[in-house]
């Protein structure tokens, strides 16, 4: 006799065709210790029915005058409820689980992006139509995007909600990989030669996520997706109250982590003064919180001539993961080096401020010497312009 359907076990029908697996087993498959199979388990429970819901995009309109009044808004709403995972689940869910490894990055610590594992966790408001669907479809990027980034799952959990549909991911190290077994360390002391053997991640930052006062130093802007700027699904679009743009589809695994390894190796050799997070708010968002109460003058022009984007509210607050970088004038010409030689695109975005709050954009300008290199996110670069 049948039981009730469970999310997470249950066979799935969408808009009328038969799913290959249920989530469970799509997560089970990137978890290091994988739970014993249940035959059983696929037969076990009712399938759950239900089809997806098109999101219609529209056409929106938001005042460029605003950018700092947006900005506010978003981090005077951070700790609020995140904009719906059921509405876009596959980007989403992508852009979850990338911000919390990018998070990871300014951590004090020895790893690479393959010690890395992750917890995942649902809640879920199983009742309007097509919830389901997406749950089913979040699962689906999670297992993806995971296996795509060959992280390993720690562990999943699922709960019904009543509120709005969300998903979060932690990251860790994984204990069971982390002893080196090469000597290349043992001509450093003992102590210092265990902390570069060991595979090791602290709560403790490495670098700080606010703007150190040098006016000479330079913030460094790097997306690490090629996926074009769009607002669906974002902070601005809940704030604001405005919706009707796509999401922005997270798609180049591969890129992720050559951004990630080349960062990690500037952040442990203490080459980077501060760094942030850019994911949810954006670009804009994380300019705000990481220079505070000094004053930021931005130019996105390179980033618009790259991304061939002339939306400059796209580019501030689209949720494409990345990272906002200072690093001192005398380090540009390493990290310059350092980027390039892995086809990691860079974007400098300006000078810390010095007077009093508030952010202002430049963008439009012609391109300049620098912008060639940055362009390599779209792999191009027209030579007609000047």
């Amino acid at each position: 006799m049948k039981r009730s359907a469970s999310a997470l076990y249950s066979p799935y029908i969408i808009d009328g065709i038969q799913m290959d697996s249920t989530p469970a087993r799509m997560l089970e498959g990137c978890m290091t210790d994988k739970p014993q199979e249940d035959e059983a388990c696929d037969t076990a429970y009712d399938s759950i029915v239900d089809e997806t819901v098109d999101h219609t995009p529209k056409k929106t309109s938001y005042d460029t005058g605003k950018i700092q009044e947006y900005a506010e808004l978003i981090l005077k709403a951070d700790g609020r409820p995140k904009p719906d995972a059921a509405a876009f689940p596959g980007s989403y869910t992508r852009r979850r689980i990338a911000e919390a490894i990018i998070s990871s990055l300014w951590k004090k610590g020895h790893f690479t992006l393959e010690d890395i594992e992750i917890s995942a966790g649902w809640k879920w408001d199983c009742a309007p139509l097509g919830n389901m669907a997406a749950f089913y479809f979040s699962a689906e990027a999670a297992s993806n995007y995971l296996f795509d980034l060959g992280i390993r799952l720690k562990s999943y959990t699922f709960e019904k909600t009543r509120e709005s549909s969300d998903v979060g991911f932690s990251v860790c190290i994984d204990s069971s990989n982390d002893r080196r077994e090469d000597s290349e360390y043992d001509f450093f002391g003992e102590d210092q030669a265990r902390e570069l053997r060991y595979y090791w991640i602290s709560d403790e930052a490495k670098c700080p996520a606010t703007i150190a006062d040098d006016p000479s130093s330079w913030l460094i802007y790097i997306p690490f997706d090629t996926c074009q700027f769009r607002l669906g699904n974002s902070m601005l679009e809940k704030v604001a109250g405005i919706s009707g743009d796509t999401a922005p589809e997270i798609c180049d695994p591969d890129y992720f982590i050559d951004c990630f390894e080349v960062v990690r190796e500037l952040v442990e050799d203490g080459v980077i003064i501060a760094g942030t997070t850019v994911g949810s708010g954006g670009l804009a968002t994380a300019v705000a919180s990481m220079c505070g109460d000094r004053s930021m003058n931005i130019d996105i022009s390179g980033i618009e001539r790259a991304a061939e984007e002339n939306d400059i509210i796209r580019i501030l607050f689209s949720e494409i993961p990345g990272i906002l970088i200072q690093i001192d004038d005398a380090d540009y010409d390493y990290i310059d080096a350092q980027l390039l030689l892995q086809d990691i695109a860079y974007f400098p975005v300006g000078h810390p401020g010095t007077g009093s709050s508030g952010l202002s954009v430049a963008h439009g300008k012609k391109p300049v010497v620098s912008d060639i290199l940055a362009s390599l996110i779209q792999g191009h670069y027209s030579e007609g312009e000047d």
